[in-house]
């Protein structure tokens, strides 16, 4: 009984480690390296140092902070590498635009706040954008970086 105890404790104890704490806005436009609006332009699966990729290429509407020019690239593109496998790990599809708020190093999902940093646009607004009018919500990204 106490094996089976201490499995479930530590279990419980992986499955809340994929688990980010929810960012607000602010937050995560801080954290963020570079912030950009982009389309996909092509998903597919890449296989580097033994782990499995999803490699999202983009073309980039807009750069809003940062320097795009330090995401990872592929073929001389700007793309999002997000592990294989990770639960919960942030999807896209080819034409998706969105606004994304990345770091620039290579891991399990470079969206800050795991996957909280990818706002879909749609008829110029933000999907969970607040607010969520697209030209209003980049003006509030660059608000809460300038105030950092």
């Amino acid at each position: 009984m106490r094996r089976l105890l201490l499995a479930a404790a530590l279990l419980g104890s992986v499955a809340q480690a994929t688990v980010a704490p929810k960012l607000s806005l602010t937050e995560q436009a801080r954290k963020a390296q570079v912030i950009v609006q982009a389309r996909v332009a092509a998903v597919t699966a890449q296989e580097r140092d033994g782990q499995r990729w999803t490699v999202y290429r983009l073309n980039l509407v807009e750069t809003l902070a940062g320097n795009a020019a330090s995401l990872p690239v592929i073929d001389n593109t700007p793309a999002m590498w997000v592990l294989e496998g990770v639960e919960n790990a942030p999807t896209l599809r080819v034409n998706d635009e969105a606004v994304l708020l990345l770091y620039t190093g290579l891991m399990d999902s470079p969206v800050v706040g795991f996957n909280q940093g990818i706002y879909r646009i749609a008829n110029a607004r933000v999907e969970g954008g607040d607010p969520a009018e697209l030209a209003a919500f980049k003006a509030a990204l660059l608000r809460a970086r300038g105030s950092q």
